[in-house]
Formats: structure tokens, sequence, C-alpha cells
């Protein structure tokens, strides 16, 4: 009976100092790294500153095509790749006259 008394003893002790640890460590190892942005010069990337663009000009149907042929471009040259790049090439493609 006394064995008991101190195994479990020493179960609590090490239980609390195990959540204790993880209590401590866990904030500190969990960290999260933010993606390295497309940025140029001032800090927007290339699709950002064709989706103001479009957003700006709405009723240019001759600016929509560009903007198409350039996000396109961008596209195959390898420089779109990044989730909220793709969003904007998304809303830019939307504009087409065909379907």
């Amino acid at each position: 009976m006394a064995q008991n008394i101190v195994w479990n003893s020493r179960v609590r002790l090490f239980c609390s100092l195990a959540l204790t640890a993880l209590a401590v460590a866990g904030p500190a190892t969990c960290q999260t790294q933010q993606a390295a942005p497309t940025d140029v010069a001032n800090g927007k990337s290339k699709m950002r500153k064709l989706y103001e663009e479009d957003q700006a000009n709405r009723n240019d149907p001759d600016g929509d095509a560009r903007r198409r042929v350039l996000v396109q471009r961008l596209i195959t040259d390898g420089e779109v790749s990044s989730a909220e790049d793709y969003y904007y090439a998304a809303f830019i493609f939307q504009h087409g006259q065909k379907p």
C-alpha cells in the first residue's frame, strides 16, 4: 500500500512537470512564419497594382484586355506564386469579354 502511494505521488509529480513544461514551451514553439511577399519597390506586388488599376477602371474594355494579357504573361513567367496574387489574377480574368 505504501508503494502505491509513493508511485502515485511520482506519477502526479511527473504529469505536473510535463504539463508545466508544455505550457511554458508551447507558445514559443508554435510561432507562425509569414510567407515572403512578392513585393516590388513600394511594397505592392505587380498583381496587386494590376488589380487596383482594374478596380479603378471598370468601364475600359481595352484596359481589361491589356491587363488579362499582362496577368497571363506574369503567370507564364512564374512571377505569380502567392495565393494573394492568384486571388488578384482571378479578379482580373473575370472581366473578360468572352467565356
